[in-house]
């Protein structure tokens, strides 16, 4: 069973730091003025748990603070184990919305107070997964369904009267955790789809293999033939293929002899072809040496390429003694223009036509001193200019009398010594050209002397031999002949030896095949019956078995519950039903509906009631839903305004009840003759905005 241990608020609502121990079987009234952030408190408890509230996340952050944070620990005796295990749940909200949720976990010897409880996070994570833990594991039961059974909020919007017929149902189902249910049908579902899938594999496998024994019968019936012509077939082949090797191997023999004449042949012919050409090539070379005329000495002219490379060399020295003083010949930067021009310039000045005021367009006064100072310029670079050209002049006589003493170039005649060089070399390539061809002719000769003998030898050898033409042929067409049998009997054979081996593969499958089918006839008609059974199974957890069953068993005992208590506050009494008719009375709406009768046996809508009739129903609503719960703590805020006072004191006593059935109670009320129930009371008290508890 889950109580309460510690409730920690941080920056929460009007709360900066408020933090609440509870202690089993403890009973805690919450005093204080409206709006003291008495319901903060279970505003908070509710939302560390489930993340939800009557205001925005972000409305939760107290005014001022970036970030509010809500810490509950939760404590649970594990059955049948002397262990107490601890939860700790923290949750937070930024003024941006950033959300998060974190939990962990912590157990001790419940005979051991002294022992420490030491948190580890809990191997869950992600907001999700952590809040899915919550409600699935550790409460079992759902935001709607807290709300309206273990805490009841002030001005709840969620209260069970509020829900939709089939949400009301759901609550219900939630209640004796029905859901379970749902995972048995999806199980037994899935585990159906599985079965008729295994037996449709089985039926279609057992198909399959009748086919193929069917095949295998056939193939098996003609074994006996198949084996008796292939071994017939085998002996004719072997047959063939002696006939083959002989025939080959003489062919073979007759071809050696054939290719040994025809070597001997080809070489003869090579020979001769080679003398031939040997004489052919020093007719060639005799020819080219008669027709050969050289001079009988070339000394003369090996002198006159002497003085004439004596005289290039004398024209090559001057070029570079011409070259060099060219280098040093002044150059004329044109002094007679300048000095021309100068002398314009100061004939202008001096007649003064030369500075003109732009706008009268006559000599101008104020321009005076800039005549004279152009006229001293104009003075100073004619002179100069005329020392630059007396100094040019001097330059070039110097370059004149040294170009004097060089004198004129030294001519010679580059044709003739090119062409006296060029005869020069004729004579020594052909001089060398007269002695290779002596040498070739010589050569020649005696090569053509060896070959003669050669040939004279190679004939010898070809008239002993004789060339086996005819037999070779008639051996190959006998051959071409035996192999076109061996390849159709080859062929036929290979058949016969794929028919026998398919039939001796289908004798031994016809054995396991059969046994196969007679093992998957069996597996078939167990699945069939698992089917069968399971089929019945998934009717059982759908919607129409067992939860069927459970809303009909929980139904009557709840309306008993509410009526019971009800009846201590009004004279009024609930009907509830799983069923009614739709607006045609056709069809049949399922759902959980209230039917509320009051003292004259009228039934009216719980919207025609009251506000305090309201309350009493809805009172006893959650009351009722309360004792079908196993947590270990209650939580009431403000339910009970709005009651009469005969109303009130009968709640009393039905709040006294309410206390020995839960170990912990924590209720808020400004009624007297409720808080006289409480002897441990808190306050809560709001100074400068900020709620402090005075215990």
């Amino acid at each position: 069973m889950i109580i309460l241990k510690k409730l920690h608020l941080i920056n929460f609502l009007s709360h900066k730091d408020t933090e609440l121990d509870f202690e089993p079987n403890s009973k805690i009234l919450i005093d204080g003025h409206s709006g003291s952030g008495k319901s903060a408190i279970v505003e908070g408890l509710v939302w560390s748990l489930y993340g939800r509230g009557r205001a925005d996340n972000r409305s939760l952050i107290r005014r001022g603070e970036k970030s509010a944070k809500v810490e509950i620990i939760l404590e649970k005796k594990a059955l049948n184990e002397d262990v107490v295990y601890r939860f700790k749940i923290e949750r937070s909200i930024t003024a941006s919305g950033k959300h998060s949720l974190k939990i962990s976990e912590a157990k001790a010897p419940n005979t051991d107070f002294r022992q420490p409880f030491i948190y580890k996070p809990s191997a869950v994570n992600g907001v999700k997964e952590i809040q899915d833990m919550i409600e699935k594991d550790l409460l079992k039961s759902s935001y709607t369904l807290f709300v309206n059974s273990i805490v009841y909020p002030q001005e709840s919007v969620d209260s069970f009267v509020h829900q939709t017929a089939k949400k009301r149902k759901d609550i219900i189902l939630e209640i004796v955790n029905a859901s379970q249910y749902d995972d048995f049908y999806i199980q037994a579902r899935d585990k159906l789809r599985e079965i008729n899938e295994a037996g449709a594999k089985a039926e279609v496998a057992m198909t399959t293999l009748g086919n193929i024994v069917e095949q295998d019968e056939d193939s098996v019936k003609d074994i006996v033939k198949i084996r008796a012509d292939e071994k017939k077939d085998k002996m004719i082949l072997m047959t063939y293929v002696n006939s083959i090797k002989e025939a080959q191997s003489e062919i073979r023999d007759i071809e050696i002899k054939v290719l040994d004449y025809k070597g001997k042949e080809a070489a003869l012919a090579n020979l001769q072809n080679h003398m031939v050409a040997l004489a052919k090539s020093k007719g060639t070379a005799e020819a080219t040496l008669s027709f050969m005329n050289l001079p009988e000495n070339v000394d003369s002219e090996k002198k006159q390429v002497a003085v004439l490379r004596s005289k290039q060399s004398e024209a090559l020295a001057w070029s570079e003694s011409m070259h060099e003083l060219l280098q040093t010949k002044p150059v004329d930067l044109l002094f007679d223009k300048d000095i021309s021009d100068l002398n314009n310039r100061i004939i202008i000045l001096m007649k003064g036509k030369g500075e003109f005021c732009p706008e009268i367009q006559k000599e101008c006064v104020i321009y005076s001193d800039n005549k004279r100072q152009q006229m001293t310029d104009a003075e100073q670079r004619l002179a100069q200019k005329t020392k630059e050209k007396e100094e040019y002049l001097t330059k070039m006589v110097e370059f004149e009398a040294k170009l004097n003493a060089l004198g004129e170039k030294p001519t010679f005649s580059m044709s003739e010594l090119e062409h006296l060089e060029k005869k020069i070399a004729d004579f020594d390539i052909l001089n060398v050209e007269k002695t290779k061809l002596t040498t070739q002719i010589s050569s020649f000769q005696g090569e053509i002397d060896v070959v003669k003998k050669d040939v004279g030898k190679k004939q010898d050898e070809l008239d002993g031999l004789v060339f086996p033409k005819g037999e070779l042929e008639t051996l190959r067409r006998n051959l071409a002949e035996m192999e076109v049998e061996e390849a159709a009997t080859r062929d036929r054979y290979s058949e016969l030896q794929r028919k026998l081996i398919i039939a001796t593969e289908a004798k031994k499958r016809l054995t396991e095949n059969k046994k196969k089918i007679a093992e998957l006839k069996k597996e078939f008609d167990s699945l069939r019956e698992d089917a069968e059974g399971m089929a019945m199974l998934k009717e059982a957890f759908s919607p129409n078995g067992i939860k069927a069953i459970i809303i009909d068993m929980v139904i009557p005992r709840l309306e008993d519950k509410i009526n019971k208590i009800l009846g201590q506050l009004s004279d009024f009494s609930v009907q509830l039903d799983t069923q009614k008719s739709g607006l045609s009375g056709d069809t049949t709406i399922e759902g959980l509906f209230i039917t509320i009768y009051n003292e004259q046996g009228e039934s009216f809508d719980y919207n025609n009631y009251s506000g305090g009739e309201k309350l009493k129903i809805t009172v006893a609503i959650s009351e009722a839903l309360s004792e079908l719960q196993a947590t270990g703590f209650r939580v009431l805020d403000e339910l009970f305004i709005g009651l009469d006072e005969d109303s009130t004191e009968s709640f009393v006593k039905i709040l006294g009840e309410l206390q020995s059935r839960f170990s912990q109670f924590l209720c808020i009320s400004h009624l007297p003759n409720i808080k006289d129930l409480f002897e441990n009371k808190i306050t809560a008290v709001k100074n400068n905005g900020i709620t402090n508890i005075i215990t």
